[in-house]
């Protein structure tokens, strides 16, 4: 049981800001008499946003309040604010100090962002009830303040949040294959100073990030390691290319050719590692190419607008495109399976309704996907949809 509060006013403290995450804000809707008018939305209350740190008022919205709950011999009831009440702050300057007060310590014994219920009577605050907030954004703060946060090189490949294996594993393996990068190009202080403690490749609310520390200094850096280097990224892109590919390819072929079956669970743990440090590795030496394909194409471009194409004939862009990648391939080896399928109507009902038996349909169905993967990796690992 609780003693009922005949409140002047009342409301709710949001203990971090729901409306834009921020944990560093505090929210207060008051209105004049009991709570229930504000709880029920029948009445638009003040709203008042306060940094926590400081007490100090960001934002203050006077509304104009023209119903409030009060009570009767029967229970409660609405009733008419008082002219003179309407468009007045429920809360003076002192009293919204004195709240966010105790929001602040609601909040450090909860140790969570609290949804509060107040009421005020007689100039005394009462806390009625207090609950976590369940429908807080989501914080978006980094590891380090300094460092610049992007979706860029292998996160941009990653586009939803990772798995919490990959997280661990996985950005592990990837983070060391690229420190190792940057103390080729840099040396260890150089790549100590640039890299982030935690690695280049670091989660943020589930999400892959690529992070760097960017100050003056390390810009710098970047600008001489940029001309000291172009020397060596320009020469020699294609045998690096080639190399790297030589040594991915033998690491998936070694583990591919194992039967999994025989395993133990340490030695699968040992082949992703492999395997996956493999494919960090040859990611990060193709990277290495990518100015010079650039600089190719842009001087190509160049020469062949300035001086050799005519009106009417093909763009640049047209001799440097129309070679099909692995992963068009792919898709182009899935189109003919499905198409296969698609003329097979027993097959293809078989897709749709997964009936049971014509085990010989099945193994041709399971021998052509294997073949697209066998062929293009896991580019063709799926049948697609239009099956």
């Amino acid at each position: 049981m609780q003693k009922l509060v005949f409140a002047d006013a009342a409301g709710i403290m949001f203990t971090a800001n729901p409306i834009n995450g921020k944990r560093g804000e505090l929210l207060i809707n008051a209105a004049w008499g009991l709570g229930e008018a504000v709880v029920s939305n029948i009445v638009t209350p003040d709203t008042i946003t306060v940094m926590k740190a400081t007490g100090r008022i960001l934002h203050r919205d006077i509304a104009e309040k023209n119903l409030m709950t009060v009570r009767t011999d029967e229970g409660t009831s609405e009733v008419p604010v008082p002219g003179s009440l309407k468009r007045k702050a429920v809360l003076s300057k002192a009293q919204t100090e004195e709240l966010t007060r105790l929001g602040v310590k609601i909040e450090q014994f909860y140790r969570m962002p609290m949804d509060v219920e107040w009421a005020l009577e007689k100039g005394r605050f009462f806390i009625v009830q207090a609950r976590p907030i369940t429908v807080l954004p989501l914080e978006w703060s980094v590891p380090e303040q300094k460092a610049l946060y992007t979706r860029g090189s292998l996160a941009e490949h990653l586009p939803a949040p990772v798995t919490p294996l990959f997280a661990t594993l996985g950005l592990e393996i990837a983070n060391a294959v690229s420190f190792r990068m940057w103390e080729q190009f840099m040396g260890v202080k150089g790549a100590r100073r640039v890299v982030l403690p935690g690695g280049v490749y670091q989660t943020i609310n589930g999400y892959v990030y690529l992070g760097n520390r960017m100050d003056l200094k390390n810009v710098l850096s970047f600008i001489i390691l940029s001309a000291t280097q172009l020397g060596y990224v320009l020469r020699g892109s294609v045998e690096r290319w080639q190399s790297a590919r030589r040594e991915f390819a033998a690491a998936v072929a070694e583990w591919e050719n194992k039967t999994v079956e025989n395993l133990t669970p340490f030695q699968l743990l040992e082949g992703t590692r492999t395997v996956f440090a493999a494919a960090c590795r040859y990611y990060t030496v193709i990277q290495t190419t990518l100015p010079a394909a650039a600089m190719s194409e842009l001087f190509f471009t160049k020469l062949y607008n300035s001086l050799i194409r005519r009106k009417q004939e093909l763009e640049a862009a047209r001799f440097l495109l129309g070679f099909d990648t692995a992963a068009l391939q792919a898709e182009k080896s899935l189109f003919d399976i499905s198409d296969w399928v698609g003329g097979n109507p027993s097959l293809a009902n078989y897709f749709w309704k997964r009936q049971p038996g014509k085990w010989s349909m099945i193994l041709q169905v399971q021998y052509l996907p294997r073949c697209s993967i066998k062929t293009y990796g896991t580019n063709g690992a799926c049948v697609c949809s239009g099956i």
